[in-house]
């Protein structure tokens, strides 16, 4: 799992896109799941984003899961939009949620 934005380089069109074509594990576009992130309002994709993060590092032991090209979709949605502040919020609500901190 990524920490705060700092350890993430590179935007969606930077990144690995091979990791955003064909199909998740349930046979649907991951196309699909970008097109729902851009759709969202701030406050929606933050929250999704921090769903995504903290079933990433629930779903650690298995390196196929979607939570984890989920997570990298939502950082580049928020670096899109210029808030990339949504995505460490989302981490640090995470953070703060497992550590009870």
């Amino acid at each position: 799992m990524r920490q705060g934005s700092g350890c993430r380089g590179g935007s969606l069109s930077q990144s690995n896109d091979s990791q955003f074509t064909g199909n998740d594990n349930y046979g649907r576009p991951r196309k699909l799941y970008l097109e729902k992130l851009q759709g969202l309002t701030d406050e929606k994709l933050k929250e999704e984003v921090g769903s995504t993060i903290y079933m990433s590092a629930f779903c650690s032991n298995n390196p196929r899961a979607d939570w984890h090209w989920q997570v990298d979709a939502g950082y580049d949605e928020c670096k899109s939009r210029g808030k990339l502040k949504l995505y460490d919020q989302a981490y640090e609500e995470v953070r703060k949620s497992v550590s009870g901190n």
